[in-house]
């Protein structure tokens, strides 16, 4: 997470964003629920938030109050980095990732096909539900 914050910093310095558009970054599990919840009414106001797949899954499974602020009616955009690890529908990161009202969704990873078209299936679907019809006519 260190490199993505260096790399909205290094791109927005030159405009008059980083005013309007702050970078916010959940450092570690290690904060108080006061600290996480001012971040994320400061997030909510506006900018980028910043968090790994554990935190968002330990967040959301924990508080509700996390949760109406991270899935619903969430953020404006989600980036999923490292996305082959949405490759299966059954886990609890998927299931949870996948509850996220959000209007637009983005995978980056270097690898979309791993073992087989299920798990390419499942990465599609979390970018864009239903795109490619149900899991079970997808096999088909």
């Amino acid at each position: 997470m260190d490199n993505w914050e260096q790399e909205f910093r290094k791109w927005i310095a030159h405009i008059d964003v980083p005013k309007t558009c702050p970078v916010y970054k959940f450092r570690d599990d290690h904060d108080t629920k006061g600290r996480r919840i001012s971040l994320l009414d400061k997030w909510w106001k506006g900018g980028i938030l910043l968090m790994g797949y554990e935190m968002f899954r330990i967040l959301v499974n924990s508080d509700v109050q996390y949760s109406h602020y991270l899935v619903n009616p969430g953020p404006s955009l989600v980036v999923a980095d490292e996305g082959h690890r949405l490759k299966n529908k059954e886990t609890e990161l998927y299931k949870y990732l996948q509850c996220l009202k959000t209007h637009s969704r983005i995978i980056l990873t270097g690898s979309p096909l791993q073992n087989n078209l299920e798990e390419y299936w499942c990465t599609i679907n979390f970018a864009s539900p239903n795109y490619l019809g149900k899991s079970e006519d997808f096999k088909r």
